[in-house]
């Protein structure tokens, strides 16, 4: 039986698809003849409902194809007899099928169902909606059940289906693409990119970052300029997709949005929304300075075409916002900050929180929206359960309440803060406001401000977030008029109008103070106007009763505009006259020669709230700026911060204290913490604080998901507590949510139900009734604890929120069985090593030992060539970057050595050992591993100093200069001589890090990226290192990124005095010299990757679990070396500790295994 190559295709596909969907319960025929046009490529129908397929085979990164023909089929209006469209595109895999012959169809049905696809399906039937995509990881076998399951729920059960993550997805792809054009203009020219943007002040505004930030130094930095491109891309698909909501969706009559055959006819969709409003969305005018490319006009179209052939309007308002939160890339939302809570999570949190409809909301650290959205859609089912149903009007007059008077936001970043605004918006679009509370501002700054006032309530006035931006574009615009006068030879005439609206007497006095200056006119007053000779004016005094003597005033200063060269008239009112003096000052200055700004800034008044929620920043506080870490430590000096804060906790510390002035008493704080809140000394004054002065309703831990956060590398937990002296018969829920929050299963009614059920439970634990309970269903688990168990466990909260998993079995074990012979890290052993501060001095100091490419990355300029017993030779690294794209071998060094010439040749006397990275260290011991780090001045140093990134240039060639410049240097390195460190920061998940300490027998100099150990005692080190890269010190690692740290593990000082390690004066000679045999025999055996370790750790010792340690060893050796260095390092210290060989065997194949497992789930969730 042959076999034979037959060209697969499309074609080749349509029967059996058609059988196998038959086969699942559908009718169907194949390439149908619609209007003597499009041939779709099956038609399929379950019941009564009909649905074109169209199948494509290529590769699974993109489903553009997919799209475009769904949109051709729609644009041909091939849609009068059916519901909807699937799109299938196979793996291109699937074209290397060979046949058997007699055989071809099983072999191909076979392939078809093994082969992994991407689905989409688009349909809508009596008023309901079916959107949903699976993407290319399922098989064809698998994804078929999913579709049917979904199109049969879709039908039988009459129900909308819509799953924004696909949506999502959708955009996306042309985000991306259009981002990808871009770049192609952009990336590379600083310049171009600037004259894209028209002013990079408008994206520094957007980032937060004040006009003194360096725009050279930042326009450097090849994230940045990605990020200020796909954030062009990110702002005009938005665009589009907000006028194709509101023109669908508002009762506003808009021109439909079609295709466009120039990027200016955009420019006619976006006038005609902006006569209505949304000013701040549409004054960021992108599409008139794009290229005039074909390829950009046809991403646009498609976008165009996506839309109008998918009923994405008619989405439930609770899943609009979400469309938004992922639309830009995750490299780009962390250089803008902008992470979001999941909206399962935020669902669950708000509910929690939240009580009655009528409560006001204030989210110091708002983002993109996500709790303010939960927190809207909260309130208003609490109305609805209130009053049993909500009536057009009723929508919109809660509309207003709740974003108007209701619903308050603060974020640091204006482009996240833009965002939230926008996400409000959209939750009735067809209620007009203008209103919305969403403020730029620091809630740092704010808190400060409340610590001044020592704690007493005060009135906060904030700006809105549309104001923050207005007047950016509009200086942007002054600026550009400006320069286009001068260069034109024009003498203009410019009468900038600026209408301040407020909210509350306090707001005004405010605008007043901080606003106003010059001649002040108060309406009732009966001023000469033809006298003023002031060119900076206001009017106050403005009522229902006195508009039209307002009139007359600004039609008097109209008549002497003349008089000045430049006129600036600020108009204050209250925010109920705003919209009538808005259109007389439009009416009045309409149609004048002279340039006339108008623009509004909205200031609204914050006062203390009945609900604080939020996601507050996890920053480290010690990877703040020198200038925030400073501010933070001002803050310090207030005895509320002193007393109750503390001065270790990182930033989110300082937004529960925030959260506790502007809470009213008897109302509650729903957050999203980080979980070591639970214990240490870093919070242990928060945690206390809280235990004393609130009764702490809920604390939520995620079980099947690391965390509640979008692509958080960190443990964190619900805290929902209410402002009030707890008693000795308050409960604490404590809840774990034992399904993933990011399933499809779980969806926003199942985060309804299970906060409905856990009030339930929770009135019944309060009388007794229960104290333990477990949803049958699996989402979640509940025990409920009194007061006293948490005062009991104030110190560590950790055994009430334990799981199985890492927080528990082997250190408990450990410490069991261990007894004197482990020690904690002694603090004052323990120091930063050598700061490479300001800018550029690590590229001055530093030679890079090549030992692996990864560590020939930034802040490298000197790469070590060769070294003889005299000198160090040193090659550029521009000199070797080309080469070292060519270089797939095992030993960089003796590449480089053999392929370049050296640059430099430095004394040997003038350089000591020092080591850059963590990065590439494969070894325990870096003795003869080391990099260097240059003492002295040496020939050809001015060459290095043009290269690198130190700012005072001076220094290449001013005798006096270098001569202090090198004085400091061995200042700073005195007393820097150390035996053994460990690394502060580095990627646990990357192949390129494979030991977490490191020691030499040569002293060496550390950067400031280790904490190094100062103990001048080899044998300390020693035992340090093994303990430390042993399972025993590995494991406690890996618990402190499971709880609070980032993407990398971040080890403080204080981490380090919890570890514990053995401690070398409670063993016995014999122990140490089991110990230094150890080291002996795997010091220079190059270890795998930690990820690798742990995975190929749990196979070996399954493998061998029958059979003697000596067999599993001998065949490491041998045939695994690397892996023989791990097993026999935890081996040996377990047994030191007090474990016999059975033990050690079941503890290291659960621990590698749990490991391993807790690393997937946190590099998952990244």
């Amino acid at each position: 039986m042959g076999t034979h190559s037959e060209k697969i295709t499309e074609r080749t596909l349509y029967p059996l698809l058609l059988e196998i969907f038959k086969d699942i319960g559908f009718t169907g025929v194949q390439e149908i003849k619609v209007a003597g046009r499009r041939y779709p490529d099956l038609k399929i129908s379950y019941k009564d409902t009909a649905f074109y397929v169209q199948v494509k085979i290529g590769k699974l990164d993109n489903i553009r194809d997919i799209l475009t023909d769904i949109s051709k089929l729609v644009s041909n209006k091939v849609i009068s007899d059916i519901n909807g469209f699937i799109g299938i595109k196979f793996d291109e895999n699937i074209r290397n099928v060979k046949l058997i012959t007699g055989h071809e169809e099983e072999v191909l049905k076979t392939a078809i169902e093994n082969s992994k696809v991407y689905i989409i399906v688009s349909g809508s039937k009596n008023k309901e909606l079916l959107f949903h995509m699976i993407d290319g990881n399922l098989e064809f076998k698998n994804a078929k059940k999913e579709l049917i399951n979904k199109i049969r729920e879709f039908i039988d059960e009459t129900k909308t289906i819509v799953n924004p993550e696909s949506i999502v997805r959708v955009l996306k792809e042309y985000i991306d693409e259009l981002a990808y054009i871009l770049r192609l203009y952009y990336l590379s020219s600083p310049e171009a990119l600037i004259n894209l943007v028209g002013d990079i002040s408008l994206f520094k505004s957007l980032l937060g970052l004040s006009e003194s930030e360096n725009l050279d130094e930042l326009l450097r930095d090849e994230d940045f300029r990605t990020a200020v491109v796909d954030l062009l891309a990110f702002i005009l698909t938005n665009q589009i997709l907000f006028y194709y909501l509101y023109s669908n969706r508002s009762n506003k009559e808009l021109p439909k949005l079609e295709r466009i055959t120039s990027l200016l006819d955009l420019k006619r969709y976006f006038n005609e929304i902006t006569k209505i409003d949304f000013r701040a969305i549409y004054s960021i005018n992108i599409f008139e300075r794009l290229p005039n490319d074909k390829r950009i006009l046809e991403v646009i179209n498609n976008i165009i075409d996506v839309l109008n052939s998918n009923p994405i309007w008619k989405i439930p308002h609770d899943l609009l916002g979400r469309v938004y939160h992922k639309l830009l890339p995750f490299k780009t939302r962390k250089v803008f900050a902008t992470f979001y809570t999941h909206p399962i999570a935020a669902e669950i949190l708000a509910r929690l929180t939240i009580d009655n409809y009528q409560e006001s909301v204030i989210d110091p650290a708002c983002g993109s929206g996500t709790l303010l959205v939960a927190s809207y859609n909260t309130k208003k089912d609490l109305y609805r359960k209130y009053y049993g149903f909500i009536s057009v009007e009723d929508d919109i007059k809660l509309h207003r309440q709740f974003v108007e008077r209701d619903i308050s936001g603060i974020d640091i970043m204006p482009f996240a803060a833009h965002i939230a605004a926008m996400n409000l918006s959209l939750q009735n679009i067809d209620a007009e406001t203008n209103r919305l509370r969403i403020s730029v501002d620091d809630s740092i700054n704010i808190l400060k401000r409340l610590l001044e006032n020592k704690g007493r309530q005060e009135y906060l006035v904030l700006e809105t977030v549309s104001s923050e931006l207005i007047k950016v574009v509009e200086s942007l615009k002054n600026r550009q008029t400006t320069l286009d006068a001068f260069f034109n030879g024009i003498k203009r005439r410019n009468f900038n109008i600026t209408i301040y609206v407020y909210d509350t007497e306090h707001a005004k006095e405010y605008i007043i103070s901080n606003k106003i200056d010059r001649k002040v006119i108060y309406v009732n007053n009966n001023e000469n106007i033809e006298d003023i000779n002031y060119n900076q004016i206001a009017i106050l005094g403005i009522s229902k009763n006195n508009l039209d003597k307002l009139i007359n005033i600004l039609k008097k200063l109209e008549n002497i505009k003349d008089k000045f060269r430049n006129l600036t008239l600020n108009i204050v009112v209250d925010k109920n006259l705003s919209e009538e003096v808005i259109s007389i000052v439009n009416r009045v200055f309409y149609n004048l020669d002279t340039d006339v700004k108008i623009k509004t800034i909205d200031v609204f008044t914050l006062t203390s709230a009945d609900s604080i929620i939020m996601n507050p920043p996890f920053s480290d506080r010690e990877k703040l700026p020198e200038e925030y870490r400073e501010k933070l430590n001002q803050l310090n000096y207030y005895k509320f911060i002193k007393e109750n804060v503390g001065g270790q906790i990182n930033l989110w510390g300082y937004f529960l204290a925030l959260s506790h002035f502007l809470l009213k008493s008897n109302c509650k704080v729903g957050a999203v913490i980080p979980i070591n809140i639970a214990r240490g000394k870093a919070t242990e004054k928060i945690r206390k604080f809280f235990l004393k002065n609130y009764h702490i309703r809920w604390l939520v831990k995620p079980v099947a998901d690391l965390a509640f956060s979008e692509a958080a590398a960190f443990r964190d937990i619900l805290f929902i507590a209410e402002k009030r002296k707890p008693k000795e018969d308050d409960i604490t829920g404590i809840v774990f949510i034992k399904k993933s929050i990011r399933s499809s299963e779980f969806t926003t009614e199942e985060a309804k139900r299970i906060v409905d059920e856990l009030k339930l439970l929770y009135k019944k634990a309060k009388e007794g009734e229960i104290n333990h309970y477990e949803d049958p269903d699996g989402f979640y688990e509940v025990y409920f604890v009194n007061y006293k168990t948490l005062i009991e466990h104030q110190e560590n909260l950790m055994p009430l929120l334990k799981e199985t998993g890492l927080e528990e079995d082997l250190m408990e074990v450990i410490l069991e069985r261990a007894g004197e012979k482990l020690e904690r890290l002694d603090e004052s052993y323990i120091r930063q090593g050598f700061h490479t501060s300001p800018a550029g001095l690590s590229e001055l100091v530093y030679i890079t030992r090549p030992l692996d490419k990864s560590r020939i990355g930034r802040n490298v300029i000197m790469v070590l060539h060769s070294e003889d017993s005299a000198f160090i030779y040193v090659v550029f690294k521009d000199k070797i970057k080309d080469l070292l794209k060519n270089f797939s071998g095992n030993n960089l060094e003796e590449f480089i050595k053999n392929h370049t010439k050296p640059d430099l040749k430095i004394p040997k006397d003038r350089v000591l050992p020092g080591l850059r990275t963590i990065t590439g260290i494969k070894t325990i011991d870096i003795t003869n591993k080391h990099d260097y780090i240059v003492i002295e001045d040496f020939m050809g140093f001015d060459k290095v100093v043009l290269m690198s990134k130190w700012k005072d240039k001076s220094l290449a060639k001013d005798p006096t200069t270098r001569r202090r410049f090198w004085d400091l240097i061995k200042k700073k390195l005195e007393n820097q001589l150390v035996y053994t460190a460990t690394p502060e920061k580095f990627n646990i998940y990357s192949i390129n890090t494979s030991v977490i300490c490191v020691v030499s027998k040569v002293k060496t100099i550390y950067n400031q990226t280790f904490r190094v150990n100062t103990a001048d005692n080899i044998i300390f080190s020693l035992t340090y290192t093994l303990s430390f890269n042993s399972i025993l010190g590995l494991t406690q690692v890996i618990r402190r990124i499971s709880e609070a740290t980032g993407e990398f593990v971040h080890l403080s000082t204080k981490d380090l005095e919890t570890i514990y390690i053995l401690d070398s004066n409670k063993l016995s000679d014999q122990e140490k010299q089991v110990l230094l045999n150890l080291f002996k025999e795997i010091k220079d055996i190059e270890f795998p990757s930690i990820m690798e370790q742990m995975k190929k750790g749990y196979e070996y010792i399954k493998h061998f679990k029958d059979k003697s340690w000596e067999d599993l060893l001998d065949y490491t050796i041998k045939n695994d070396p690397g892996m023989y260095a791990r097993i026999k390092l935890d081996y040996t210290i377990l047994k030191i500790v007090g474990f016999n060989e059975d033990e050690i065997k079941d503890l290291l194949e659960k621990t590698y295994k749990t490991i391993y497992e807790e690393l997937i789930k946190i590099k998952s969730a990244k």
